[in-house]
């Protein structure tokens, strides 16, 4: 069953399913058009080799499949720009090789995307999207953040004080924040993790 604007949202747990396969398909066909920034360049057959890969997987209502497809054409896209920034934080800043994962990759093209100054913004900028996703408004009340910066900076301070070591060294201030406004979690090593998984995920890619 899908939704006003064409998203599964029957039967409980689709919308995910639907979301991992897009992004899977993504992954695989989409190898080789690392480069563009933008997914409207991808060649039209291209895209509706996307949508029919896509709906094997899945049975649609009669008179429904239009919507389903505009639906998947807009996620697709947002698929595309995620893996993306990613690439650029899993592998160019970890210096991993992408021929584990993504042979069908040419390796002058992948020299060429780990040394586009537009990938490391790209990925800068998914990673503010994500970031503004995940906020809670209501964690901290009308005040928001503007009530706590003024404590966890002296708390920051006491910190350096005290000889203890910076938890959120290398993080801009907007992004210290941020990740103080989350409900966090300190393990007995000293590290940083969270209850949710998808502010983990966030966390990584500031650090």
């Amino acid at each position: 069953m899908l939704g006003s604007k064409g998203e599964p949202i029957l039967a409980e747990g689709i919308a995910a399913r639907f979301q991992n396969i897009c992004g899977a398909i993504i992954r695989d066909k989409l190898q080789t058009w690392i480069m563009t920034s933008n997914r409207k360049n991808v060649p039209t057959t291209t895209k509706d080799v996307l949508w029919v890969i896509l709906k094997e997987k899945f049975t649609f209502l009669e008179g429904q499949e239009d919507s389903a497809r505009k639906f998947a054409k807009g996620l697709h896209g947002r698929c595309f720009r995620n893996w993306r920034s990613i690439f650029n934080t899993d592998y160019v800043k970890k210096g991993k090789n992408d021929r584990d994962n993504f042979g069908r990759i040419p390796p002058e093209m992948w020299e060429e995307f780990k040394n586009t100054p537009e990938a490391k913004v790209l990925s800068e900028e998914n990673t503010m999207k994500a970031m503004k996703a995940a906020e809670n408004p209501h964690h901290f009340g009308a005040g928001g953040y503007a009530a706590k910066i003024t404590k966890w900076r002296r708390e920051e301070e006491e910190r350096r004080i005290a000889g203890l070591p910076d938890l959120f060294e290398g993080l801009d201030e907007r992004s210290r924040n941020w990740v103080l406004a989350q409900i966090s979690v300190f393990t007995p090593e000293g590290k940083v993790t969270f209850k949710h998984p998808t502010i983990t995920e966030i966390y990584k890619r500031l650090e």
